[in-house]
Parts: C-alpha cells; structure tokens; sequence
C-alpha cells in the first residue's frame, strides 16, 4: 500500500505531488476520485518541505507543473495557499479516501469483470 512511499521517507526522500482534480472518467469508465487533493495530502507527499500543487483541470497542466517545478529547483516551499502548497485541512464535508484506494477500486473492477486476481 504505502510501503515504497514509506522507505523512500525514512530514507530521507521528500515526495511532492501534482494532482489533476477532473471529471473526466478513467479508461475503464469509472469516475475519477474527487478528493485527489485529499489523498494526496495524506497519503502521497510527505518529508521535509514537502507540498503538492493542484491542478484544476488537464487545460492547468502545463501551469501547474512549471509552478512546481520553479518551487523543486529553487527549494521553496509554497506559501500557505491551498491551491499551491499544504496547509492544514479543515473540515469542509469532505472525506479522506484511504491510502489504499486505487487498490480497492482495481479489485472491485476486476470483481465485476468476474476476475478473482489470479493468473491461472
């Protein structure tokens, strides 16, 4: 689940992330995880400094990513803006996937599919 996440910040590592929050549905038609920003903030970046810079749609890519990448090179952490860097969350009705979403969402596609996850 989180386990190469938690080697590589023990090591030392520090993980930032670029969410894309959009509605577009994943190849397989499933919707796409609305809290994205949530998951990443709890379950993705981590170490010191570490932030994530939210990207509204896939037409914020290109902006997002230089945002971050300006922020890694010079070695900034974003100022409190929910938009650019981690701030502490409060409580707007929304709730935190778990780390192991993308798991669970696989499995519950290949259970419709009739697949149990064993290569035979």
């Amino acid at each position: 689940m989180t386990l190469a996440r938690d080697d590589a910040l023990s090591a030392g590592a520090t993980i930032n992330g670029l969410p894309v929050v959009n509605v577009r549905p994943s190849p397989f038609g499933r919707p796409s995880l609305r809290e994205l920003d949530l998951y990443y903030e709890n379950c993705v970046i981590g170490g010191p400094g570490a932030f994530y810079v939210l990207a509204e749609s896939f037409k914020d890519i290109a902006r997002t990513i230089l945002r971050k990448l300006i922020l890694e090179i010079a070695g900034r952490v974003p100022a409190s803006d929910p938009k650019l860097g981690v701030v502490p969350v409060q409580f707007d009705g929304r709730v935190v996937p778990p780390c192991d979403v993308g798991e669970r969402r696989w499995q519950e596609l290949f259970q419709l599919q009739g697949f149990d996850g064993f290569l035979r």
